[in-house]
């Protein structure tokens, strides 16, 4: 850290962007294949992934990668730096109403989520390595975050809905439940 440019984040997160950036290049099939897609060099796009080199990857580049690739691998870690988490939004589709059942598997998604964490702290009051690795804590709040962004999106299209010819809010199709 110099005392000109003061960084405010740690080392080990700034490794993390370096790490992401690795991810995010992996994503799009490696360097080469990665510099075809973008307006820098495979050898510059080497660079930024690096621990050596001060400079990171500019921003329009990694929005070209992330949308070629489908994976918000640097977003994602600049997301959880900033304090934040980032959840996909899913597709709209024109399908029957599936309000009930996105709450129904909301509910039995927290009730298992809770009883699991709940199974964890009777051990010794913690949650621990060892129970992250017995349990499924993260994938059940992975899909709690994908049925909560679903009803956020039933939610947004009501309001976006226009009025039917008699002045009623015409109704709106839900997608289909995250898998």
């Amino acid at each position: 850290m110099s005392a000109s440019h003061p960084r405010t984040l740690a080392r080990v997160d700034y490794l993390g962007l370096c790490a992401a950036t690795r991810d995010l290049v992996e994503a799009n099939g490696g360097y080469e294949a990665a510099g075809a897609c973008t307006r820098v060099s495979f050898q510059r796009l080497a660079n930024y992934a690096t621990n050596s080199d001060p400079s990171f990857m500019p921003v329009d580049i990694v929005a070209d990668l992330e949308r070629k690739s489908g994976e918000p691998c640097v977003t994602r870690r600049l997301a959880r730096l900033a304090g934040y988490l980032l959840v996909k939004l899913p597709e709209g589709g024109e399908r029957d109403d599936v309000w009930t059942r996105h709450l129904s598997e909301l509910a039995t998604l927290c009730a298992d989520l809770m009883r699991d964490i709940a199974a964890a702290l009777a051990d010794n009051g913690v949650v621990d390595r060892g129970d992250l690795q017995r349990l499924p804590l993260r994938d059940d709040i992975a899909v709690l975050q994908q049925y909560l962004a679903a009803i956020d999106r039933l939610i947004a299209d009501i309001e976006r809905s226009d009025e039917d010819t008699e002045g009623r809010p015409q109704r709106v199709r839900a997608m289909e439940a995250p898998q």
